[in-house]
C-alpha cells in the first residue's frame, strides 16, 4: 500500500499551433490616425485578395474616381476581382493632415505588365465615429510623356 501523489499532474504535452496565413485572416485591419499606416495596410489587404477585411474599411458614402468612371462603395468591390494587385509597388508617399479627423495621402503606383505602368493614386482618410474609414479614393494612370518633336530645318 502506498500513499497517494500529492504532485501535481505532468504539464500537457505542447502542441505548435500555425499561424494563418495573411490571405486566410478574417481579422478586421484596426484603423488608426496614421493614413500612409492604413494606405499601406490596405494594399496588403488587396495584395492577399482579403476584400472583406478592405470593404471593412471603406465608408457607406464612400466614392472612387477613374478613368471609367465613378464608383460607389458596392461599384468599387465589385471590379476588385478583375485587377491582379499582387505585383504592384506603391512609392513616393506624401500626406496632408486636414485637421484631427481627416487626412490626404497621394502616392505612385507602378503596375507590372499594365498599360500605362504607374498610377497616381489619392485616398482620403476620416475620423467616423471613432473609426478611421477611407471616404475617396482616386487612381489617375499617367501617361508616358509625347515625343519631343524634332526642330524643322529652317530654310531661308
Amino acid at each position: 500500500e502506498t500513499e497517494p501523489s500529492t504532485a501535481p499532474p505532468p504539464p500537457a504535452p505542447k502542441t505548435e499551433k500555425a499561424a494563418p496565413s495573411p490571405a486566410a485572416s478574417s481579422s478586421p485591419l484596426v484603423t488608426t490616425s496614421d493614413a500612409m499606416a492604413n494606405e499601406k495596410a490596405v494594399w496588403g489587404l488587396l495584395k492577399a485578395k482579403n476584400y472583406s477585411a478592405f470593404e471593412a474599411i471603406l465608408a457607406t458614402d464612400y466614392l472612387e474616381i477613374e478613368p471609367n468612371g465613378v464608383m460607389t462603395k458596392a461599384e468599387s468591390l465589385k471590379t476588385l476581382p478583375d485587377f491582379d494587385l499582387s505585383k504592384a509597388t506603391p512609392s513616393d508617399w506624401k500626406v496632408v493632415k486636414f485637421d484631427n479627423d481627416a487626412s490626404l495621402i497621394t502616392y505612385v503606383v507602378k503596375l507590372p505588365n499594365a498599360k500605362p505602368d504607374t498610377e497616381r493614386h489619392t485616398t482620403i482618410w476620416a475620423n467616423r465615429n471613432g473609426k478611421w474609414m477611407a471616404v475617396f479614393h482616386q487612381g489617375t494612370p499617367v501617361k508616358p510623356p509625347a515625343p519631343t518633336p524634332k526642330p524643322s530645318a529652317s530654310t531661308k
